[in-house]
């Protein structure tokens, strides 16, 4: 049989008046054109086969005798047919739940009772969350199974008297079905690969905010670091000075031993407080993990402890004001990061103005939603063209201090992603402001 030649013969070929179909005499019918197949994933009740499957679920021998007649030649987009035959709701559920890549279900609604077929189509809906078959219900007795009411209340496709369905009929009905069908594949197909895009994209981005952290990380370390070498140069340049002290008073045979424990206590103290300069550093990044809580005001007083030298050189006067011990919830050290990161922006917008009376204030209250801590500063405040952009990876308005754009993006992904809370920027009188919500 070619592609001129009918697609299929069907001849009534018996005269039980029990049989439903009103078969036609056999007419030629073109051949539907070929269509390009479209590749999908297999995956659920979704496979790329070699046929077309058609469920056909009724209690009564005759009708499946029937379509088999009907369909069995049928080719629909260069693919055969393969008819599965089903005689009761219970055993259709079995052969869809283990058959996958079911196209089309011709489905009766009187079997075991007189809604067996209804009850299968919420099951296949709801409970094996297939909403690809293409369901067409058939009735002989469309008194249980009224069609307003059915297409209403069920998730079918089409509703046929079993009496109308002629073989010119069916074949309509078959291939409009599988139509739909593979136009579904195809949309699925497509959802699918735009799905893996998005994944692919949201990797990706990711990545970059892991890199951007990590380079954040690094000029948080370098900027710690010098903030570190601030604080002690004066202790430093104090023990040599006793130092210089000791070795003069032995040219002079004043050195004694009253003497020797006085400049090695002063020496020592020293020494003990530049020890605890570096437990404040490691503070900030030894590896703390755990979502706990903490006390605020302990936070911010560590982070003031590091930069006070620096800013007492710029001559920034900062004061905390609040209530210290409100306590947040979320990670420590990447809390104390956020606070640092946003002084040090602060201090940078002050060197740039020409302010005399320079300052950066704190202030740490709470709200219904937890803790408030406002960082305030007297700089200039942000310009408007880049005030909503200050929180976008790479943004800075700092050209001369490469890597600065990156940490305020930085700050954002631990106060928001990682804490659940807020970071907000925002200009006052004369400055800018800083939000926290934790």
């Amino acid at each position: 049989m070619n592609s001129n030649e009918k697609e299929f013969d069907y001849k009534e070929e018996t005269d039980n008046d029990e049989l439903l179909f009103m078969a036609e005499e056999a007419e030629e019918v073109a051949e539907q054109p070929q269509e390009k197949n479209i590749s999908w994933d297999s995956a659920g009740d979704i496979e790329a086969g070699s046929n077309w499957k058609i469920l056909v679920v009724d209690d009564e021998e005759d009708i499946h005798t029937v379509t088999h007649l009907t369909l069995d030649d049928f080719k629909f987009s260069g693919k055969p047919v393969r008819i599965l035959d089903a005689y009761s709701a219970a055993e259709a559920y079995k052969i869809l739940s283990e058959e996958p890549g079911i196209a089309i279900m011709l489905l009766d609604v009187v079997m075991e009772t007189t809604t067996a077929g209804l009850e299968l189509v919420q099951q296949i809906r709801e409970e094996l969350n297939n909403h690809f078959v293409r369901i067409i219900l058939r009735t002989g007795q469309p008194g249980y199974a009224p069609e307003r009411e059915v297409v209403t209340n069920y998730d079918i496709n089409d509703y046929k008297s079993k009496t109308e369905l002629t073989a010119d009929k069916i074949f309509t009905l078959v291939s409009s079905g599988l139509r739909a069908y593979k136009s579904l594949l195809s949309l699925e197909s497509y959802r699918r690969d735009l799905q893996k895009k998005v994944e692919a994209a949201v990797e990706s981005i990711r990545e970059k905010d892991h890199i951007i952290i990590r380079q954040s990380r690094q000029t948080a370390i370098s900027e710690l670091i010098a903030n570190l070498s601030h604080q002690w140069r004066q202790p430093l340049n104090t023990v040599m000075a006793l130092i210089q002290d000791i070795e003069f008073s032995g040219q002079s045979a004043e050195l004694s031993m009253e003497y020797l424990e006085q400049q090695s206590s002063k020496a020592m103290g020293i020494i003990q407080e530049m020890s605890e300069t570096i437990d404040d550093l490691r503070y900030f990044f030894e590896p703390v993990e755990e979502f706990d809580e903490f006390e605020i005001g302990e936070v911010v007083n560590r982070c003031v402890k590091l930069l006070e030298p620096a800013l007492q050189e710029e001559k920034v006067r900062l004061e905390i004001t609040g209530n210290l011990q409100i306590k947040a919830k979320g990670y420590r050290n990447d809390y104390a990061q956020v606070i640092l990161q946003i002084i040090n922006n602060s201090r940078d917008a002050l060197q740039e103005s020409k302010t005399a009376d320079k300052w950066v204030k704190i202030n740490i209250n709470a709200n219904d939603e937890g803790s408030l801590v406002e960082i305030r500063d007297n700089g200039g405040g942000i310009a408007i063209d880049a005030i909503d952009h200050v929180f976008e990876p790479y943004f800075t308005t700092r050209f001369k201090s490469p890597g600065k754009g990156l940490s305020l993006y930085m700050c954002q992904i631990v106060i928001e992603k990682n804490m659940g809370g807020s970071l907000s920027a925002g200009n006052i009188e004369n400055g800018a402001m800083f939000t926290i919500r934790v």
